[in-house]
């Protein structure tokens, strides 16, 4: 395979903050219940690891093995002056879902300045 150059875009799972920030979603794929946790990183040019920090952790109820939610996606809304984020999931609670009407999570979100 050839090594290619250039710059790679964020998936469409993780939203560009300003000042090169992401916000990863990250957990298990396929068929496994989590955990599941909202990363802010920033990336850099350094020979050192990097570590994302970690700005949230959804629960899950252990009695729910198998049908765990799965963040899946999150969109920008401000709210009352606050920034936030709507979360929505692959396999929600068939209590979020009332016909075409879909119950999404809001998370509050306050940037953090590197080394805060």
């Amino acid at each position: 395979m050839a090594a290619t150059t250039g710059s790679l875009l964020p998936p469409v799972n993780m939203p560009t903050l300003s000042g090169g920030r992401v916000l990863i979603i990250a957990g298990p794929v396929s068929d496994a219940d989590g955990p599941f946790a909202l990363y802010e990183w920033t990336g850099e040019r350094s020979a050192e690891i990097q570590h994302p920090r970690q700005i949230y952790q959804w629960q899950r109820d252990p009695g729910e093995a198998g049908s765990a939610e799965k963040p899946e996606g999150l969109y920008r809304l401000d709210r009352s002056g606050k920034r936030g984020y709507v979360v929505i999931y692959d396999r929600p609670r068939a209590d979020r879902v009332s016909g075409s009407m879909y119950l999404a999570d809001w998370l509050p979100y306050e940037a953090k300045e590197k080394g805060g």
